[in-house]
Protein backbone atom coordinates (compact mmCIF):
# COMPACT_ATOMS: atom_id res chain seq x y z
CA UNK A 1 0.00 0.00 0.00
CA UNK A 2 1.83 3.27 -0.55
CA UNK A 3 1.53 5.71 1.76
CA UNK A 4 -0.60 8.94 1.65
CA UNK A 5 1.42 11.92 0.22
CA UNK A 6 1.78 13.71 3.24
CA UNK A 7 4.43 11.25 4.39
CA UNK A 8 6.10 11.02 1.59
CA UNK A 9 9.52 12.89 0.60
CA UNK A 10 11.04 13.68 3.84
CA UNK A 11 14.74 12.35 4.64
CA UNK A 12 15.71 8.84 6.64
CA UNK A 13 17.04 11.06 9.25
CA UNK A 14 14.05 13.48 9.53
CA UNK A 15 12.04 10.02 10.60
CA UNK A 16 14.54 9.20 13.08
CA UNK A 17 14.15 12.02 14.94
CA UNK A 18 10.37 11.67 14.56
CA UNK A 19 10.34 8.03 16.05
CA UNK A 20 12.86 9.33 19.16
CA UNK A 21 10.04 12.53 19.70
CA UNK A 22 7.12 9.76 19.48
CA UNK A 23 8.97 7.95 22.12
CA UNK A 24 9.88 10.22 24.01
CA UNK A 25 6.49 12.00 24.67
CA UNK A 26 5.07 8.50 24.91
CA UNK A 27 6.59 8.98 28.67
CA UNK A 28 5.63 12.39 29.14
CA UNK A 29 3.88 12.15 32.37
CA UNK A 30 5.46 14.47 34.85
CA UNK A 31 4.74 18.16 33.25
CA UNK A 32 0.84 18.17 33.49
CA UNK A 33 0.92 16.26 36.86
CA UNK A 34 3.83 18.21 38.68
CA UNK A 35 1.65 20.76 40.46
CA UNK A 36 -0.73 18.18 41.62
CA UNK A 37 1.88 16.48 42.82
CA UNK A 38 3.37 19.45 44.63
CA UNK A 39 -0.17 20.19 46.14
CA UNK A 40 -1.52 16.95 46.98
CA UNK A 41 2.01 14.89 48.02
CA UNK A 42 4.39 17.68 49.46
CA UNK A 43 1.15 19.69 50.38
CA UNK A 44 2.41 22.99 49.28
CA UNK A 45 -0.53 25.92 48.32
CA UNK A 46 -1.26 26.56 45.05
CA UNK A 47 0.59 29.92 44.54
CA UNK A 48 3.82 27.72 45.78
CA UNK A 49 3.63 24.79 43.67
CA UNK A 50 2.82 27.83 40.50
CA UNK A 51 6.13 29.67 41.48
CA UNK A 52 8.28 26.08 41.41
CA UNK A 53 6.40 25.37 38.16
CA UNK A 54 7.35 28.33 36.84
CA UNK A 55 11.61 27.65 37.55
CA UNK A 56 11.22 25.24 34.61
CA UNK A 57 10.29 28.36 32.47
CA UNK A 58 13.18 30.25 34.11
CA UNK A 59 15.92 27.33 33.43
CA UNK A 60 13.94 27.43 30.08
CA UNK A 61 14.79 30.83 29.46
CA UNK A 62 18.69 30.08 29.63
CA UNK A 63 18.14 26.32 28.14
CA UNK A 64 16.97 27.78 25.17
CA UNK A 65 19.10 30.71 24.24
CA UNK A 66 22.33 28.39 25.15
CA UNK A 67 20.74 25.39 23.07
CA UNK A 68 20.23 27.38 19.93
CA UNK A 69 24.10 29.34 20.38
CA UNK A 70 25.74 25.58 20.72
CA UNK A 71 23.23 24.15 18.02
CA UNK A 72 24.76 26.80 16.26
CA UNK A 73 28.61 26.41 17.13
CA UNK A 74 28.79 22.27 18.38
CA UNK A 75 26.03 20.70 16.20
CA UNK A 76 22.67 19.98 16.46
CA UNK A 77 22.83 16.14 17.80
CA UNK A 78 25.79 16.94 20.09
CA UNK A 79 23.36 19.64 21.21
CA UNK A 80 20.26 17.17 21.11
CA UNK A 81 22.11 14.53 22.78
CA UNK A 82 23.37 16.27 25.92
CA UNK A 83 20.86 18.41 26.54
CA UNK A 84 18.29 15.48 26.62
CA UNK A 85 19.89 13.38 29.08
CA UNK A 86 20.25 16.15 31.54
CA UNK A 87 16.58 16.29 31.24
CA UNK A 88 16.26 12.30 31.80
CA UNK A 89 18.86 12.18 34.75
CA UNK A 90 16.73 14.91 36.06
CA UNK A 91 13.45 13.80 36.26
CA UNK A 92 14.63 10.42 37.55
CA UNK A 93 16.17 12.53 40.53
CA UNK A 94 12.79 13.75 41.05
CA UNK A 95 11.51 10.19 42.04
CA UNK A 96 13.66 10.21 45.08
CA UNK A 97 13.50 13.58 46.35
CA UNK A 98 11.07 14.92 48.99
CA UNK A 99 12.44 18.50 49.84
CA UNK A 100 10.37 21.15 48.40
CA UNK A 101 13.15 23.39 47.80
CA UNK A 102 15.48 20.37 46.09
CA UNK A 103 12.44 19.89 43.84
CA UNK A 104 12.40 23.63 43.03
CA UNK A 105 16.07 23.41 42.19
CA UNK A 106 15.56 20.28 40.18
CA UNK A 107 13.14 22.00 38.03
CA UNK A 108 14.64 24.27 37.21
CA UNK A 109 17.58 22.23 35.82
CA UNK A 110 15.12 20.12 34.04
CA UNK A 111 14.33 23.38 32.30
CA UNK A 112 17.89 24.09 31.32
CA UNK A 113 18.65 20.97 30.04
CA UNK A 114 15.30 19.76 28.15
CA UNK A 115 14.54 23.77 26.78
CA UNK A 116 18.22 23.06 25.36
CA UNK A 117 16.89 20.31 22.91
CA UNK A 118 14.29 22.21 21.27
CA UNK A 119 16.18 24.76 19.05
CA UNK A 120 18.44 21.71 18.13
CA UNK A 121 15.52 19.88 17.02
CA UNK A 122 13.83 22.79 14.63
CA UNK A 123 18.02 23.70 13.43
CA UNK A 124 17.75 19.90 12.29
CA UNK A 125 14.99 19.72 10.58
CA UNK A 126 15.23 22.96 8.77
CA UNK A 127 18.72 21.79 7.53
CA UNK A 128 18.03 18.82 5.98
CA UNK A 129 14.12 19.57 4.89
CA UNK A 130 13.50 21.76 1.67
CA UNK A 131 12.02 24.78 1.96
CA UNK A 132 8.73 24.00 -0.11
CA UNK A 133 8.23 20.57 2.61
CA UNK A 134 8.96 22.30 6.21
CA UNK A 135 5.48 23.19 7.21
CA UNK A 136 4.32 19.52 6.41
CA UNK A 137 7.71 18.29 8.41
CA UNK A 138 6.89 20.87 11.32
CA UNK A 139 3.20 19.24 11.46
CA UNK A 140 3.94 15.91 11.42
CA UNK A 141 7.00 16.70 14.06
CA UNK A 142 4.03 17.97 16.13
CA UNK A 143 1.90 15.21 15.56
CA UNK A 144 4.36 12.36 16.72
CA UNK A 145 4.65 14.63 20.25
CA UNK A 146 0.91 14.69 20.62
CA UNK A 147 0.80 11.03 19.58
CA UNK A 148 2.45 10.31 22.92
CA UNK A 149 0.98 13.18 24.48
CA UNK A 150 -2.78 11.49 23.75
CA UNK A 151 -1.59 8.38 25.35
CA UNK A 152 0.52 9.90 28.32
CA UNK A 153 -1.63 11.81 30.20
CA UNK A 154 -3.72 9.07 31.04
CA UNK A 155 -1.27 6.44 32.12
CA UNK A 156 -0.18 9.70 34.30
CA UNK A 157 -3.35 9.72 35.90
CA UNK A 158 -3.31 6.48 36.96
CA UNK A 159 0.13 6.61 38.17
CA UNK A 160 -0.18 9.24 39.79
CA UNK A 161 -3.27 7.63 42.10
CA UNK A 162 -1.18 5.35 42.58
CA UNK A 163 2.39 6.01 42.78
CA UNK A 164 3.96 9.99 41.76
CA UNK A 165 7.70 7.88 41.97
CA UNK A 166 7.06 5.36 39.29
CA UNK A 167 5.60 8.37 36.84
CA UNK A 168 9.00 10.44 37.57
CA UNK A 169 11.12 6.57 36.68
CA UNK A 170 9.18 6.65 33.80
CA UNK A 171 9.25 9.51 32.00
CA UNK A 172 13.05 9.74 32.75
CA UNK A 173 13.32 6.07 31.13
CA UNK A 174 11.58 7.06 27.80
CA UNK A 175 13.49 10.05 27.22
CA UNK A 176 17.11 8.15 28.17
CA UNK A 177 15.65 5.31 25.28
CA UNK A 178 15.26 8.83 22.88
CA UNK A 179 18.84 9.90 23.51
CA UNK A 180 20.03 5.94 23.03
CA UNK A 181 18.16 6.29 19.63
CA UNK A 182 19.48 9.86 18.22
CA UNK A 183 22.83 8.84 19.56
CA UNK A 184 22.84 5.60 17.13
CA UNK A 185 20.93 6.68 13.96
CA UNK A 186 21.41 10.28 14.03
CA UNK A 187 24.30 10.56 11.59
CA UNK A 188 27.25 12.98 13.13
CA UNK A 189 26.80 16.75 11.71
CA UNK A 190 28.97 20.19 11.58
CA UNK A 191 27.59 23.08 13.19
CA UNK A 192 27.81 25.97 9.79
CA UNK A 193 30.83 28.18 10.13
CA UNK A 194 29.89 30.85 12.04
CA UNK A 195 30.12 34.34 10.63
CA UNK A 196 30.27 36.47 13.77
CA UNK A 197 31.01 35.51 17.63
CA UNK A 198 28.51 33.83 19.33
CA UNK A 199 26.36 36.29 21.94
CA UNK A 200 26.75 38.89 19.40
CA UNK A 201 24.68 36.27 16.66
CA UNK A 202 21.97 36.75 19.27
CA UNK A 203 21.82 39.96 19.69
CA UNK A 204 21.79 40.00 15.86
CA UNK A 205 18.32 37.84 16.53
CA UNK A 206 17.34 40.72 18.92
CA UNK A 207 17.73 43.33 16.71
CA UNK A 208 15.58 42.34 14.24
CA UNK A 209 12.08 44.37 14.29
CA UNK A 210 9.56 41.77 12.59
CA UNK A 211 11.12 38.72 14.62
CA UNK A 212 11.03 40.37 17.67
CA UNK A 213 7.60 41.34 17.34
CA UNK A 214 5.98 37.94 16.41
CA UNK A 215 8.03 36.94 19.32
CA UNK A 216 6.46 38.95 21.86
CA UNK A 217 2.86 37.84 20.34
CA UNK A 218 4.08 34.15 21.04
CA UNK A 219 4.86 35.07 24.78
CA UNK A 220 1.25 36.23 25.41
CA UNK A 221 -0.07 32.96 23.55
CA UNK A 222 1.84 30.14 25.17
CA UNK A 223 1.36 32.20 28.61
CA UNK A 224 -2.77 31.36 27.87
CA UNK A 225 -1.38 27.74 26.98
CA UNK A 226 0.90 27.23 30.08
CA UNK A 227 -2.39 27.02 31.87
CA UNK A 228 -3.73 23.99 30.68
CA UNK A 229 -0.86 22.52 32.62
CA UNK A 230 -1.23 25.13 35.81
CA UNK A 231 -4.18 26.48 36.49
CA UNK A 232 -6.70 24.17 34.75
CA UNK A 233 -5.95 21.16 36.92
CA UNK A 234 -6.19 23.20 40.08
CA UNK A 235 -9.91 24.54 38.57
CA UNK A 236 -11.35 21.28 37.96
CA UNK A 237 -10.47 19.70 41.13
CA UNK A 238 -11.87 22.47 42.83
CA UNK A 239 -14.80 21.97 40.80
CA UNK A 240 -15.48 18.13 42.05
CA UNK A 241 -13.51 16.63 39.84
CA UNK A 242 -10.18 14.23 39.77
CA UNK A 243 -6.95 13.93 38.71
CA UNK A 244 -7.77 11.07 36.25
CA UNK A 245 -10.72 13.40 34.82
CA UNK A 246 -8.12 15.74 34.15
CA UNK A 247 -5.67 13.36 32.65
CA UNK A 248 -8.91 12.47 30.15
CA UNK A 249 -9.96 15.30 29.35
CA UNK A 250 -6.43 16.65 28.71
CA UNK A 251 -5.80 13.83 26.53
CA UNK A 252 -8.34 14.84 23.95
CA UNK A 253 -5.98 17.37 23.10
CA UNK A 254 -3.82 14.66 21.99
CA UNK A 255 -6.36 12.69 20.67
CA UNK A 256 -7.65 15.48 18.28
CA UNK A 257 -4.08 16.02 17.12
CA UNK A 258 -3.42 12.72 16.67
CA UNK A 259 -6.41 12.51 13.87
CA UNK A 260 -6.43 16.14 12.35
CA UNK A 261 -2.48 16.44 12.53
CA UNK A 262 -1.74 14.98 9.04
CA UNK A 263 -4.77 16.46 7.40
CA UNK A 264 -4.52 19.44 8.59
CA UNK A 265 -0.27 19.53 7.31
CA UNK A 266 -1.99 18.70 4.00
CA UNK A 267 -4.37 21.41 4.00
CA UNK A 268 -2.14 24.13 4.51
CA UNK A 269 -0.48 23.33 2.03
CA UNK A 270 1.69 26.81 1.03
CA UNK A 271 -0.83 29.12 3.07
CA UNK A 272 1.05 32.27 4.56
CA UNK A 273 2.57 31.10 8.16
CA UNK A 274 1.54 34.77 9.73
CA UNK A 275 -2.19 34.10 8.68
CA UNK A 276 -2.41 30.82 9.89
CA UNK A 277 -1.09 31.94 12.96
CA UNK A 278 -3.26 35.01 13.70
CA UNK A 279 -6.73 32.30 13.65
CA UNK A 280 -4.80 29.84 15.48
CA UNK A 281 -4.08 32.84 18.62
CA UNK A 282 -7.74 33.41 17.88
CA UNK A 283 -8.80 30.05 18.79
CA UNK A 284 -7.06 29.45 21.68
CA UNK A 285 -8.39 32.94 23.15
CA UNK A 286 -11.87 30.97 23.02
CA UNK A 287 -11.01 28.10 23.86
CA UNK A 288 -9.26 28.61 27.40
CA UNK A 289 -12.10 31.62 27.70
CA UNK A 290 -14.90 28.91 27.50
CA UNK A 291 -13.39 27.40 30.54
CA UNK A 292 -15.37 30.25 32.67
CA UNK A 293 -18.40 28.63 31.70
CA UNK A 294 -17.75 24.70 32.03
CA UNK A 295 -17.99 22.56 34.70
CA UNK A 296 -17.65 18.88 33.60
CA UNK A 297 -15.44 16.73 32.04
CA UNK A 298 -17.08 16.19 28.93
CA UNK A 299 -17.56 20.05 28.44
CA UNK A 300 -14.11 21.03 29.63
CA UNK A 301 -13.19 18.60 26.94
CA UNK A 302 -15.16 20.57 24.30
CA UNK A 303 -13.06 23.72 25.33
CA UNK A 304 -9.76 21.63 24.83
CA UNK A 305 -11.01 20.78 21.13
CA UNK A 306 -11.67 24.35 20.80
CA UNK A 307 -7.79 25.49 21.71
CA UNK A 308 -6.34 22.09 20.23
CA UNK A 309 -7.51 23.18 16.43
CA UNK A 310 -5.48 26.93 17.45
CA UNK A 311 -2.57 24.61 18.23
CA UNK A 312 -2.67 22.06 15.22
CA UNK A 313 -2.24 24.94 12.85
CA UNK A 314 -0.16 27.10 15.20
CA UNK A 315 3.38 24.77 15.80
CA UNK A 316 3.83 24.06 12.04
CA UNK A 317 3.11 27.75 10.84
CA UNK A 318 5.39 28.71 13.67
CA UNK A 319 8.00 26.00 12.76
CA UNK A 320 7.84 27.02 9.35
CA UNK A 321 8.26 30.60 9.44
CA UNK A 322 11.37 30.72 12.16
CA UNK A 323 13.40 28.59 10.09
CA UNK A 324 12.22 30.92 7.10
CA UNK A 325 13.62 33.92 8.63
CA UNK A 326 16.54 32.51 9.78
CA UNK A 327 19.85 32.64 7.82
CA UNK A 328 21.53 29.19 7.56
CA UNK A 329 24.26 29.92 10.40
CA UNK A 330 22.05 31.47 12.94
CA UNK A 331 18.83 28.70 12.72
CA UNK A 332 19.99 27.64 16.01
CA UNK A 333 19.80 30.79 17.32
CA UNK A 334 16.45 32.16 16.19
CA UNK A 335 14.74 28.59 16.79
CA UNK A 336 16.41 29.05 20.41
CA UNK A 337 14.86 32.96 20.73
CA UNK A 338 11.71 31.16 19.60
CA UNK A 339 11.57 28.16 22.27
CA UNK A 340 13.18 31.23 24.67
CA UNK A 341 9.37 33.26 24.25
CA UNK A 342 7.59 29.98 25.15
CA UNK A 343 10.42 29.57 28.17
CA UNK A 344 9.28 32.99 28.90
CA UNK A 345 5.68 31.90 29.51
CA UNK A 346 6.23 28.89 31.19
CA UNK A 347 7.75 31.02 33.90
CA UNK A 348 5.23 34.17 33.87
CA UNK A 349 2.20 32.55 33.07
CA UNK A 350 1.96 29.86 35.84
CA UNK A 351 2.13 32.19 38.78
CA UNK A 352 0.50 34.72 36.83
CA UNK A 353 -2.37 32.20 36.65
CA UNK A 354 -2.42 30.66 40.26
CA UNK A 355 -2.45 34.87 41.63
CA UNK A 356 -5.43 35.90 39.50
CA UNK A 357 -7.16 32.55 40.88
CA UNK A 358 -6.35 33.14 44.45
CA UNK A 359 -7.10 36.87 44.41
CA UNK A 360 -10.03 37.01 41.71
CA UNK A 361 -11.45 33.32 40.76
CA UNK A 362 -10.64 31.42 38.19
CA UNK A 363 -13.63 32.72 35.83
CA UNK A 364 -11.85 35.74 36.36
CA UNK A 365 -8.73 34.30 34.62
CA UNK A 366 -10.32 32.56 31.96
CA UNK A 367 -12.02 35.84 30.57
CA UNK A 368 -8.30 37.46 30.65
CA UNK A 369 -6.98 34.43 28.76
CA UNK A 370 -9.92 35.14 26.12
CA UNK A 371 -9.32 39.35 26.05
CA UNK A 372 -5.26 39.04 25.67
CA UNK A 373 -5.80 36.30 22.99
CA UNK A 374 -8.08 38.29 20.45
CA UNK A 375 -5.15 41.28 21.16
CA UNK A 376 -2.52 38.70 20.13
CA UNK A 377 -4.56 37.69 17.56
CA UNK A 378 -5.15 41.02 16.09
CA UNK A 379 -1.34 42.01 16.53
CA UNK A 380 -0.25 39.14 14.69
CA UNK A 381 -2.43 40.50 11.54
CA UNK A 382 -0.99 43.92 11.71
CA UNK A 383 2.38 42.20 11.43
CA UNK A 384 1.51 40.14 8.85
CA UNK A 385 2.19 42.55 5.84
CA UNK A 386 5.94 42.78 7.79
CA UNK A 387 6.24 39.14 7.82
CA UNK A 388 5.30 38.47 4.50
CA UNK A 389 7.41 40.40 3.04
CA UNK A 390 10.56 38.89 4.57
CA UNK A 391 9.27 35.72 3.54
CA UNK A 392 9.02 36.61 0.01
CA UNK A 393 12.39 38.42 0.31
CA UNK A 394 13.73 34.89 1.47
CA UNK A 395 12.40 32.45 -1.13
CA UNK A 396 13.63 35.10 -4.27
CA UNK A 397 17.06 35.13 -3.00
Amino acid sequence: MRLPSVFRGLPRTYWVLWIGTLVDRLGGFAFAFLTLYLTSERNLRVDEASAILSLGGLGGLVGSLAGGVLADHLGRKRTLVVSMAIGALVMIALAFVREPWIIAGLWLLYGLGGSAARPASSALVADIVPTADRLRAFALLHWAVNIGFAIAPAIGGFLARRTYTGLFLADGATTLLTVALIAIKVPGDQAPAPTEPAWRGMTRVFRDPAYVGFLAFMVVVASIYSQAESSMPVDMVAKGMTTQTYGLVIAVNGLLITFFSPVVAGALGRAEPPRILAAAALCTAVGFGLNALVATGPLYAVAVAVWTFGEIAMNPASGALVAALAPPDQRGRYSGAYAMSWNLARFAGPPAGGLIIAHFGAPSLWLACLIVGVAAAAGILCLSPALTRRLARQRSG
